[in-house]
């Protein structure tokens, strides 16, 4: 029996406060358990830009998790930004840094707590929203597997949602 494809997942940050009087990363348990559940080994990835190469060589794939924050809408040209948007500036750069590395040209915003990919490379899953409300998706079919949804798969609501991660780590596991 070989090893167990090993999955990174970005997580979601937040300042002192709350749950800890220092900064803290964060990420449900079900985006585990669902990459355990299809087979991979998931690991969480610190918010270390200068890390990313090192991490994607050892990686066999990568999940870009959704987070309660905004990119920021200077990245795309908008020269104002609303009062409501929350940003999480060393996040936005890692999840930035691992797009560029792995072939990403552009980060589209789609909603608060989401983007989408516009195109995306091999091994990687992106959570996906589109601002009307309509359901997005996006594939490359060219690739061994590059997915990103506007729903959250971990949640397992439906067998298609299983499918998914089923899918990517079998993906993954080349």
């Amino acid at each position: 029996m070989g090893a167990l494809p090993l999955i990174g997942l970005t997580l979601d940050s937040e300042e002192p406060g709350g749950y800890s009087s220092q900064p803290w990363y964060a990420l449900r348990q079900n985006y585990f358990a669902c990459v355990r559940r299809a087979g991979g080994l998931a690991v969480a990835l610190p918010h270390e830009s200068g890390d990313v190469a090192a991490y994607l060589e050892r990686l066999d794939g990568l999940v870009v998790t959704g987070g309660a924050f905004d990119v920021d809408p200077a990245l795309f040209g908008a020269a104002e930004r609303h009062q409501t948007v929350v940003l999480k500036q060393r996040r936005t750069e890692f999840e930035l840094a691992v797009c560029r590395i792995v072939g990403v040209d552009e980060l589209q915003v789609n909603s608060a707590h989401h983007q989408a990919v516009d195109r995306v490379a091999p091994g990687l899953i992106v959570d996906a929203v589109a601002p009307d409300g309509v359901i997005e998706g996006i594939e490359d079919p060219g690739q061994r597997f590059c997915l990103g949804v506007q729903w959250h798969p971990e949640y397992t609501v439906c067998e298609g949602d299983a499918r998914i991660f089923d899918a990517f780590v079998a993906a993954a596991a080349g």
